[in-house]
């Protein structure tokens, strides 16, 4: 799964940390906001991003192993 997160006024969010709940899949956003998270299966998935001064946010994704997902996150 890959994407971006930005903060509510459409800024990337650089630093945000993005987690797979139940797995131990996270990682870190980049300076431009993009994350890319590897080694799912197919499957239904919550992500949960989080980054200091916000609140955490919950995020389904749906993977196909046909292609991969990509989410935005605000």
């Amino acid at each position: 799964v890959q994407g971006v997160v930005r903060t509510p006024d459409g800024r990337p969010l650089a630093g945000a940390r993005v987690s797979v709940a139940g797995t131990d899949v996270a990682g870190t956003t980049s300076p431009n906001g993009a994350f890319a998270l590897a080694g799912l299966p197919a499957g239904t998935y919550s992500l949960e991003v989080r980054a200091i001064g916000f609140a955490p946010t919950r995020v389904a994704v749906n993977l196909a192993r046909t292609r991969p997902a990509t989410v935005a996150v605000t």
